[in-house]
């Protein structure tokens, strides 16, 4: 099972709808496969194989999805660096993931020997390629789980661990979360979130529902405001950081989300003072969800209007919750 050849299957018969809009540019499904599988070649004759671990440093664009998607159609393992991250951040989790290989715009990696990938018709950005020696392979466990992703958690329970994602994982995940947020090919999303952070159980989902993807995290806010104004943005997945903004920006009138039919607040909790100046403002109550990297997105508040807010909701139909009530010695 592989998530690339998932979204290409389900996505045939949208091949000549937009995928992705980043500024002025787009992006065709028919195009986004086919741009994902020429990188994929480029990136195998550069000597990236199946199961390897490689590791994605790219701003948030559209070559950040053909990029992702060129080394998961390979079956291996995108390992997310954020470009917002120091130098010191970046180098701390190449080394710990320890990567076979890392794909890297050239400005946000200086120093030691990298190969360009000549990309050009396929990629808008410059990229390079460096090869890493590993200090030793991984655990059989790691061969045994078609791995697709590796991603750091947060590590607020305790130390920040690599936590790997399989091909399986994923196309489950998706299939839950879409229980509640329930994306089609009509929908034109409005993102402004970190790739690196927000990607697996969002980004491909919208791509396996064959929804248009509107990137607006590098003109925030003007390309936000685009988006709900011009493109006519059906579904927003952003934080109460930028619902806030929205809710003091003169360029938005009363009745210009008339067209949105969910508002996701998601990546931290969702102030009571954030979540009642946009209803306030747009008499639209926002949608809160909760995710974890390790199970994905499990709870999303949809019903309930003022009294509900702080609550993350019920579990979407596929999970089971179970409380312990044990402190943090694990005693009962």
């Amino acid at each position: 099972m592989n998530i690339f050849e998932t979204i290409k299957r389900e996505t045939e018969a949208v091949a000549g709808k937009t995928a992705v809009v980043e500024g002025e540019d787009s992006i065709t499904y028919g195009r986004l496969i086919a741009s994902a599988e020429q990188l994929a070649e480029i990136l195998r004759r550069k000597g990236v194989s199946r199961l390897q671990r490689v590791g994605l440093l790219c701003d948030d664009s559209i070559d950040y999805i053909i990029a992702s998607l060129a080394i998961l159609s390979l079956s291996a393992a995108v390992v997310p660096v954020s470009p917002e991250q120091t130098a010191e951040e970046i180098e701390t989790v190449i080394d710990r993931i320890d990567v076979d290989a890392l794909v890297a715009e050239p400005r946000l990696r200086t120093g030691g020997y990298s190969d360009p990938l000549q990309s050009a018709g396929i990629l808008k950005k410059e990229f390079m390629i460096v090869k890493r020696t590993l200090r030793e392979r991984p655990k059989a466990e790691y061969y045994r789980i078609n791995p697709a992703f590796i991603r750091f958690s947060s590590g607020t329970t305790g130390t920040s661990k690599g936590v790997v994602l399989s091909h399986e994982a994923i196309i489950e995940r998706t299939d839950a979360a879409d229980k509640g947020l329930q994306i089609t090919s009509q929908d034109t999303v409005l993102w402004v979130l970190s790739m690196s952070f927000h990607f697996v159980v969002t980004i491909l989902l919208f791509l396996r529902r064959g929804a248009t993807i509107v990137l607006c995290g590098s003109r925030f806010p003007e390309a936000l405001i685009e988006g709900i104004t011009r493109r006519r943005g059906s579904f927003i997945y952003a934080s109460p950081f930028h619902y806030s903004l929205l809710s003091r920006t003169d360029a938005l009138g009363a009745d210009s989300l008339k067209q949105i039919r969910l508002a996701v607040s998601t990546a931290m909790k969702l102030p009571e003072h954030i979540a009642g100046e946009f209803n306030e403002k747009f008499n639209f109550e926002l949608t809160e969800a909760y995710g974890i990297i390790e199970v994905g997105l499990p709870f999303i508040r949809l019903s309930g209007g003022k009294e509900k807010r702080g609550s993350v909701g019920k579990p979407l139909p596929v999970y089971e919750t179970r409380l312990d009530n044990r402190d943090s010695d694990g005693v009962g």
